[in-house]
């Protein structure tokens, strides 16, 4: 089974949140609003988005996802890593990418 059939297989990673950017802090470790997985620390990796508090951000994560690794080759290098790391990165993506609208070009 595939990384992606495998993810959705799972349901949906829980309350998804509203239209916000806002993170939840507890001491100096966040986890992004719906998303308990997805942690956002100020002072770790320059803010971005990571993976249960670990120095693994969620675009790392997703590219070696859209470069076809399975879930077994991931936790050969990462053995830290979850299907529902996957999951809710997956869904983390899904609504980040939701609050932009780029302009489309028409072909000519």
């Amino acid at each position: 089974m595939n990384v992606l059939s495998m993810a959705r297989s799972l349901g949906p990673p829980g309350v998804f949140p509203g239209r916000s950017d806002e993170c939840v802090f507890r001491g100096t470790l966040g986890d992004v609003n719906g998303f308990d997985r997805i942690t956002v620390e100020p002072g770790k990796l320059g803010g971005q988005p990571s993976v249960r508090g670990h120095r693994f951000t969620v675009e790392h994560l997703l590219r070696l996802v859209g470069s076809g690794w399975t879930l077994e080759r991931i936790q050969e290098d990462f053995p830290f890593i979850e299907a529902a790391d996957i999951q809710h990165a997956i869904a983390y993506a899904s609504f980040a990418v939701g609050e932009y609208h780029l302009p489309v070009r028409q072909a000519v």
